[in-house]
């Protein structure tokens, strides 16, 4: 398989036919590499010994140049040269030999002897140059990858060739990566997002924030997660993003409403129309009590009536403690947090 056949190109344009101008001109380039493996390749004319390693690789080197900036053609293919270079820092191929007859035989079980030693000492030489100790981190758009996000593109990679049945289009392969892209952008705007808001009204937190306030905080929130949302996500089509945007909006919607409840049951004056009646009927209670032990000591009436509003006045005021059992545990909750200020 030579790298220069024409329907290689004719595919591999569909890479970028896909991605179209999706978003706003980038200082780096998106990807950092891409390399062409390309085994049986033919036209090795020295021994593949460890000493030829050095001249085969600067062939390589040299041929790959020749085919992607150097050769010109008319029309699509031309494009299609002109995309590779402007997406990737640096293109490469490594050229592998015909590994030999013998393992194109029905009867050939996968013997590694068997095996043409040419072609075993340059996959050797593959390897180590892909598992090379000094490998730098991978990268889109100049923003390094964390471990996760590489997990996500590497199990979107490995879905395409799940079936072994057959080899992906580029184009599939292209999908793929905005995909793997746009959900590494939605998970990372979404943890943006909640990263901002549990510090202001999470579980943790115990102050009451006024409605202005929260819905000014909230919309900064969203804004800023979209923002970064965009800035990542720009890989594919706009239609393809846009869809992750929106199922990240709603899953944020959802969010904020939560947010809103928990600072809603902070608000100490929340219910407080529910304890205005009972409060009335014990301040008359109290009152009243007062009033009737006056006349106690010369009246039965007044006396029972004293002891009643007593009875009011204490079952009132044990029930009103225990509905507002809740409240007074998250004050002194909230109290303890203040101690250490006011101990310094």
């Amino acid at each position: 398989m030579a790298l220069s056949q024409e329907e290689e190109e004719e595919e591999t344009d569909d890479t970028g036919a896909d991605g179209g101008d999706t978003g706003p001109k980038q200082k780096n380039k998106a990807f950092q590499r891409l390399e062409f493996l390309v085994r049986d390749w033919p036209n090795f004319d020295d021994e593949g010994d460890e000493s030829a390693h050095p001249e085969r690789l600067e062939f390589m080197d040299k041929y790959i140049h020749d085919v992607v900036r150097k050769q010109k053609s008319s029309g699509d293919l031309q494009e299609t040269r002109d995309q590779i270079t402007s997406c990737f820092d640096n293109i490469s191929c490594f050229l592998l030999p015909h590994p030999g007859l013998k393992i194109q035989k029905s009867s050939y079980t996968g013997d590694i002897d068997k095996i043409e030693d040419d072609f075993r000492d340059m996959l050797t030489l593959y390897m180590n140059h892909i598992f090379n100790v000094d490998l730098k981190p991978k990268e889109i758009d100049g923003r390094a990858l964390t471990a996760s996000e590489l997990g996500v593109f590497t199990k979107t990679y490995v879905d395409l060739f799940k079936d072994g049945a057959s080899f992906p289009e580029a184009k599939t392969v292209l999908q793929a990566t905005a995909e793997a892209n746009n959900n590494n952008a939605l998970s990372l705007a979404y943890k943006k997002f909640m990263a901002e808001m549990d510090v202001k009204f999470g579980p943790r937190q115990h102050a009451f924030v006024q409605h202005d306030a929260f819905e000014e905080y909230t919309l900064a929130s969203r804004k800023s997660a979209i923002a970064m949302f965009t800035q990542i996500a720009h890989m594919g089509s706009k239609k393809n993003s846009a869809k992750f945007q929106a199922t990240m909006l709603a899953d944020i919607d959802e969010q904020i409403e939560r947010f809103r409840v928990m600072n809603e049951s902070r608000n100490p004056w929340q219910g407080a129309e529910q304890y205005i009646v009972p409060v009335i009927i014990a301040v008359i209670a109290y009152v009243g009590r007062y009033f009737a032990k006056g006349c106690a000591p010369i009246s039965s009436v007044c006396h029972n009536t004293q002891d009643f509003l007593g009875h009011i006045y204490v079952g009132i005021a044990t029930l009103m403690l225990i509905v507002s059992a809740g409240r007074i545990q998250q004050g002194l909750e909230y109290a303890r947090t203040l101690t250490p200020l006011f101990s310094k």
